[in-house]
């Protein structure tokens, strides 16, 4: 049995990730329905990357902007209507267009030069590998 150090601050998040959650989930809002316009996303880790999975029906690859800076990593754009003349009432109109973002810090600095983007089903996928001064390496012990 191990005893490990108790230390408090470990767990509690950092007072920008804070702000920055408070203000996504305020700033975000819809005037109409009171629905947020930020993406849901899916974050993979591995030694060398992360992938992400942005979900974005209906975006054009032209609609969205891609930024890293150290490991921040924001992901925006916007989703217009379709531009056709319609006659008519609606009856149900429940997709939402306008401006997103999604801001998130990861734990690695990225490189950003080797970064990769593609749209595929709705789905904005990014390839992101790490910076190599922040990948871990192994050393060999010898006699």
């Amino acid at each position: 049995m191990s005893i490990e150090r108790w230390e408090p601050f470990r767990e509690m998040i950092s007072l920008r990730d804070a702000v920055q959650n408070l203000l996504a989930e305020s700033l975000t809002k819809t005037e109409g329905d009171g629905a947020s316009l930020v993406p849901p996303v899916d974050v993979h880790e591995t030694p060398e990357a992360y992938e992400l999975h942005v979900s974005m029906p209906g975006i054009k690859p032209e609609d969205v902007h891609v930024t890293v800076h150290g490991n921040s990593l924001t992901v925006m754009g916007e989703t217009r209507p379709e531009a056709k003349d319609r006659q008519g009432n609606w009856l149900i109109k429940e997709r939402r267009h306008g401006k997103f973002s999604r801001t998130m810090t990861l734990p690695s600095v990225i490189d950003a030069d080797k970064a990769v983007a593609r749209t595929w089903n709705g789905v904005v996928e990014l390839h992101l590998p790490k910076a190599e001064k922040e990948r871990p390496k192994q050393i060999k012990v010898s006699c």
